[in-house]
């Protein structure tokens, strides 16, 4: 018998950077818990290279209940046959059948597998990408509406519409604050996250930068870093994300993914977020986090009025320093208020 089971959605990583921050803090209160990772094979290959992930060897790993997992951003592939399929395989799983609490980031078709499974998220992929498939939409509202499951989501950021439709558990941001002292340098991170939908604009936001602001130290991801040397600029610094390298930073320039503004909350970091896109989850996400007061969000338009905004951002150091005490003011700890919500529930059982 498995204690947790998380099913993991695929698309990006901060999906998977909350779930193993949740799983981390489950073991550190109770190192005897088993707990399984149910995630596509790729994406963890790829997070257990990855230091700021803290991959946990202790995690029981199962990959094969994700041939069908919907992936909402391809349309062809967010509809009701394919749901169905995954639901059918979610349900024939042998560490889901055998797990005493289920725990589901973002996906609420396991709901149709696993009715008590628990969500986790600050989102729902057919509340942000409506699917063609109206069947599929309408059967993710009839789970929501009828089992009103209980949901796990971040305060600060959930999105209202998922928050109804559940009875949703707010909680504080879902990591630690850094032990290291931030000491910003004039160094900035670059990054587009786990997509490749801003790279043509974060390219020419490197390039200008640095002829620009020709003292800041620019770093990028390393997808950003493939990109930039196969666009022929090879200028382009690519970051380690530790926590000594976060601690150098002065401002994150990204898409506005719950991953890394994450990130930017635990290393005090301030965010010039860029929303290029109508994924709806991402454009919440710079509008809620400018309000919050932790950085300045930006709607592309052009390229240059970008860096009309960028330039004076990073210029100016009073701004940048009213920026960290609204982070500092942030709450955190919020992956240990998930694991004790978790545990508790075994204990009242």
């Amino acid at each position: 018998m498995v204690d947790y089971s998380f099913i993991v959605c695929s698309n990006g990583y901060g999906h998977i950077k909350r779930v193993i921050s949740v799983a981390n803090a489950i073991l550190n209160q109770q190192p005897n818990v088993s707990i399984a990772i149910i995630a596509k094979p790729e994406l963890i290959a790829y997070v257990k290279d990855q230091p700021n992930f803290n991959w946990n060897p202790a995690f029981l790993i199962d990959t094969t209940a994700t041939e069908f997992e919907p992936d909402w951003k391809q349309a062809v592939t967010a509809n009701m046959q394919q749901a169905e399929r995954w639901a059918e395989e979610l349900t024939n799983n042998h560490t889901l059948q055998h797990s005493k609490t289920i725990v589901s980031d973002n996906h609420v078709t396991p709901l149709a597998a696993y009715p008590n499974a628990i969500l986790m998220g600050s989102f729902f992929w057919h509340q942000i990408f409506p699917s063609n498939d109206t069947l599929l939409i309408d059967s993710d509202n009839h789970l929501l509406n009828t089992l009103h499951p209980k949901h796990l989501c971040l305060a600060d950021m959930v999105m209202p519409e998922a928050a109804k439709a559940t009875q949703a558990i707010g909680l504080p941001w879902f990591c630690k604050r850094s032990t290291i002292l931030n000491r910003p340098s004039k160094q900035v991170l670059i990054t587009g996250g786990g997509t490749s939908i801003l790279n043509h604009t974060l390219l020419s936001v490197v390039a200008t930068l640095q002829q620009h602001l020709p003292e800041w130290q620019v770093w990028v991801d390393s997808k950003l870093k493939t990109y930039c040397t196969e666009q022929g600029y090879s200028e382009a610094n690519t970051f380690s994300f530790t926590e000594d390298a976060f601690a150098q930073l002065e401002a994150i320039v990204c898409r506005p993914g719950i991953g890394i503004l994450t990130d930017c909350i635990q290393y005090n970091i301030p965010a010039f977020t860029v929303v290029g896109e109508s994924n709806a989850e991402i454009k919440h996400n710079g509008k809620q986090f400018e309000a919050k007061g932790y950085g300045l969000n930006h709607i592309v338009e052009s390229d240059v009025s970008l860096l009309d905004d960028l330039i004076p951002f990073l210029s100016n150091t009073t701004l940048l320093q009213q920026i960290r005490q609204h982070i500092g003011k942030a709450q955190t700890d919020g992956a240990l208020a998930a694991a004790l919500y978790l545990l508790n529930i075994h204990h009242d059982e």
